[in-house]
């Protein structure tokens, strides 16, 4: 009978946190030795993990180091860490999809990788939270252990339960199992698609814009020197390009626009596509983002990241179209997250209802709530509908994935800092 093939990528940076992952290395390979398993030997580099997954096909592929909500950290050349971002490990694990079976990414906050790399490969494991470095050694060896009890059977999910019958109950390191069954009957579940769009000034004072696109965490287009009369051109073109992915689900995308603070008030929701008559904010969820906050003003980021994660409604954040520029300014710096405003005057009356009907819904059923009112009072009325209803909503955990890789990166440099100091302190 041919031994399965374990493949460890353990990596510890010169410039990064302890993980002990020599340790862990050394105890599944002394679990795993003579009982129908092959170890191979242990991978530091992304360039490596490509080249023993090509070579060996291993049937289990098992990360120990640092991860992120974008990637997890390998080496470079020089022994210093460098993000591999989750596309590239998922294309990975996609290419060398039939001879691995289970990922087990055991390192901090790995479940949304974890997550994403079952879409390719039969299982992942990965873990919510923050996970202590002993806690996570014994993870691996409560998972090799009930491998090689059971004859190498290879049933994952049982080793899985195994762990959690064994894990304390007061142990903050959620590890957490997926599965490609699960994964696909899920997503054919999901909530609406998103598209993310920025628009810019390339350059101070001039006249043509920067147009970039992401479905996802997928980089799909990008072109300078447009004006804004190409956007619905341009749109289109985006749309084209992902149609294939929206065939099958029931839900209507959702198009986020990072505009520059000179277009905060641009009627985008009431852009039509080339050839049609119908504003595009009637086919789908139309959300105005920050560009200078998400760009240029990091302290702003941050204050906005801290008010979305409170998950609380200001209280005031409806706006009738009065002082906007001056309005634009404070929530910006002030990092308030949400914020609706109309670009048309409209009755007291009218005013009334539509603040009583925003407030009915919690917090993140509003941009449901503004496409259901857009999409209502079109058919109602084709002249009167309130396509000039804007709804500017930042959610901080949808951002274009250069900018949380370079914000996780941040992050992690700071805390490394800080552990750093606090070593010299003792």
């Amino acid at each position: 009978m041919p031994k399965t093939k374990v493949l460890i990528c353990a990596t510890a940076p010169l410039d990064s946190g302890g993980t002990r992952s020599h340790v862990q290395f050394d105890e599944i390979r002394k679990i795993l030795k003579d009982r129908g398993f092959d170890v191979l030997d242990l991978v530091t580099t992304f360039e490596k993990l490509n080249h023993d997954l090509s070579l060996y096909k291993p049937s289990i592929v098992h990360f120990i180091g640092h991860a992120s909500k974008k990637g997890f950290y390998l080496e470079n050349k020089e022994g210093r860490k460098t993000l591999i971002t989750t596309k590239q490990l998922i294309e990975l694990f996609k290419k060398y999809s039939e001879s691995i079976q289970c990922v087990f990414l055991n390192a901090c906050n790995s479940d949304v990788l974890a997550e994403k790399t079952a879409s390719y490969v039969d299982c992942a494991i990965g873990i919510e939270n923050k996970v202590d470095v002993n806690i996570a050694i014994n993870l691996a060896k409560l998972f090799y252990e009930y491998l090689v009890s059971e004859n190498n059977k290879l049933e994952y999910k049982s080793a899985f339960n195994h762990i959690l019958n064994c894990m304390s109950q007061d142990s903050k390191a959620l590890p957490k199992f997926f599965d490609k069954k699960n994964i696909k009957q899920s997503s054919q579940q999901e909530s609406s698609p998103y598209l993310q769009i920025e628009l810019f000034l390339k350059n101070k004072g001039g006249e043509t814009y920067t147009f970039k696109a992401w479905f996802y965490d997928e980089d799909i287009y990008t072109q300078d020197n447009i004006t804004l009369n190409k956007i619905p051109e341009l749109l289109d073109k985006t749309l084209d390009q992902i149609d294939s992915n929206l065939e099958s689900n029931a839900e209507p995308l959702t198009i986020e626009f990072f505009l520059s603070q000179d277009l905060l008030n641009q009627d985008i929701e009431y852009y039509c596509l080339p050839n049609d008559h119908i504003p595009i904010g009637r086919d789908y969820k139309i959300i105005i983002r920050s560009w200078e906050r998400l760009r240029k003003h990091k302290s702003a980021f941050r204050r906005c990241r801290l008010c979305w994660n409170k998950k609380e409604l200001p209280k005031n954040f409806i706006f009738p179209d009065q002082n906007l520029n001056i309005i634009f300014d404070l929530i910006i710096d002030d990092g308030m997250p949400i914020l609706i405003w109309f670009r048309k005057k409209y009755s007291e009356k009218i005013l009334q209802e539509l603040e009583e009907y925003i407030l009915k819904h919690e917090i993140g059923q509003l941009p449901e709530a503004i496409y259901k009112i857009r999409a209502h009072f079109w058919k109602k009325s084709k002249k009167q509908h309130i396509g000039h209803l804007s709804l500017l909503w930042e959610d901080m955990s949808r951002v274009p994935p250069d900018v949380m890789n370079k914000f996780d990166n941040e992050s992690y440099q700071e805390s490394q800092a800080h552990s750093i100091q606090n070593r010299r302190e003792l």
